[in-house]
């Protein structure tokens, strides 16, 4: 019986680890670079899905940003890992029918748990300040 070459061997590892390496590239671009991509129209689906929830209530949209994702009421809540759906959260300035201005944050979980597939309208939830 004739032992495999130490030459086949090398081939076939490394045939190996270069199918990791492409695996971990497409799951990179797919994963962490697809929000990057679609940043711009996320973005814009993430507005408008506030603005029609500030319509519903009978808000007026004073102002929205990113909130600091260490720093809202929803840390911990949402994200990559760990089993939590990836999310958003924007820090919002409203007034109300009373003429109150409102400041508070809203979270919007993600469609997608691995491929960010947009933002579920449904899963919005909002925290106020006062």
């Amino acid at each position: 019986m004739d032992a495999t070459p130490f030459w086949l061997l090398g081939a076939c590892f490394a045939f190996v680890l270069l199918g990791l390496v492409v695996v971990a590239a497409f799951w990179f671009l797919l994963v962490r670079g697809s929000r990057k991509v679609a940043g711009a129209a996320l973005n814009a689906q993430v507005e408008e899905t506030i603005e029609d929830w500030a319509e519903d209530h009978g808000y007026e949209l004073l102002g929205l940003r990113e909130a600091d994702a260490r720093d809202n009421p929803f840390t911990g809540r949402y994200g990559n890992w760990g089993g939590k759906r990836p999310g958003i959260v924007m820090r919002v300035k409203i007034r109300d029918r009373d003429d109150r201005v409102r400041r508070g944050w809203i979270l919007l979980l993600a469609r997608g748990a691995v491929v960010y597939l947009g933002y579920d309208p449904g899963t919005l939830e909002v925290e106020w300040e006062d």
